[in-house]
C-alpha cells in the first residue's frame, strides 16, 4: 500500500506541475503537505463507504484543530480507470450517496445547504458538515481534472467561508479562472455559468446542461451487502 500511495503522490505531482495548472488551492495544499490521501476500492459501489466516511470525519476533526484553509482530502480509487464523463459522474454520486447514508454518522445536514438534491442550494453533507468535491478521472473533458485514477478531492465548505472572511476567496477564484483559461484554452463553462450558485453541478467536471438533475439518492437499494447489514 505504501508503494501505491507513493506512486499516486508522484502522479499528483505530475498533474500539478503542468504550466498554468489552474487550481491555486490544490497547489498550496499539495506543496505544503497539507493534505490527506486515502486509497479505496469499488468506486461507486459503496464497498468502501464506511472506511471513507470514517476518514472524512477524522479529516474534519483535524481541520477543527488546525483551521488550515487549504487542507484537502484525496480519495483515490485505483482499480477503476477508463470511464466516460457520464459513467464517472454516475459513480461519483453513488459514492457520495453511500457516504451520506452510513448509519454510524449523524443524519443532520449542514444548515447552510439544502438536503434536497432537486434544490440548487443542495451540497453534499456528511455528519452535519458540507463538502465541496472535485472529481478527477482519466477521460475528463477538463484537462485540469484528467488523472489516471478516479479521484475525489474533498474540502470542507467552512474553509471557503474562512477564505471569504479573510478576503482571499474572490482573488483566488479570479486567479483560478484566469489560469484555467490559459491551461484549457477556453474557460470552464460550469464555473462561468454557475459560480457559487450551484455547487453540485460542478462536482464531476462534466459539462452539464441547466436541466441537469443531481443523481444523489437517499435510497438504500444499491448498497453493498456489508453496508446494508450494518
Amino acid at each position: 500500500m505504501k508503494a501505491l500511495k507513493n506512486e499516486i503522490v508522484l502522479k499528483i505531482n505530475n498533474l500539478l506541475t503542468q504550466k498554468n495548472y489552474p487550481c491555486v488551492a490544490a497547489l498550496k495544499s499539495f506543496y505544503s503537505n497539507d493534505y490527506e490521501l486515502g486509497v479505496y476500492e469499488g468506486f461507486g459501489t459503496t464497498t468502501s463507504s464506511l472506511s471513507l466516511a470514517n476518514d472524512l470525519v477524522k479529516f474534519a476533526e483535524r481541520y477543527d484543530e488546525t483551521q488550515s484553509l487549504f487542507y484537502s482530502f484525496f480519495a483515490v480509487f485505483p482499480e477503476a480507470k477508463d470511464m466516460s464523463d457520464q459513467e464517472f459522474e454516475t459513480s461519483l454520486w453513488q459514492e457520495l450517496s453511500g457516504l451520506a447514508l452510513c448509519p454510524e454518522f449523524s443524519p443532520t445536514w449542514d444548515p447552510h445547504f439544502s438536503s434536497n438534491p432537486a434544490d440548487k442550494n443542495f451540497c453534499f453533507s456528511l455528519n452535519g458538515r458540507a463538502y465541496f468535491v472535485v472529481g478527477l478521472h482519466k477521460n475528463s473533458v477538463r484537462l485540469s481534472r484528467q488523472f489516471e485514477y478516479p479521484t475525489l478531492i474533498f474540502n470542507l465548505y467552512e474553509q471557503f467561508r474562512q477564505l471569504e472572511k479573510s478576503e482571499q476567496f474572490q482573488p483566488m477564484v479570479a486567479l483560478n479562472r484566469k489560469r484555467d483559461e490559459k491551461f484549457q484554452g477556453v474557460p470552464n463553462p460550469m464555473v462561468v455559468a454557475h459560480g457559487n450558485d450551484w455547487e453540485a453541478i460542478q462536482f464531476s467536471g462534466r459539462e452539464n446542461s441547466d436541466d441537469w438533475k443531481c443523481p444523489f439518492s437517499k435510497l438504500l437499494y444499491f448498497f453493498a451487502p456489508e453496508v446494508r447489514s450494518s
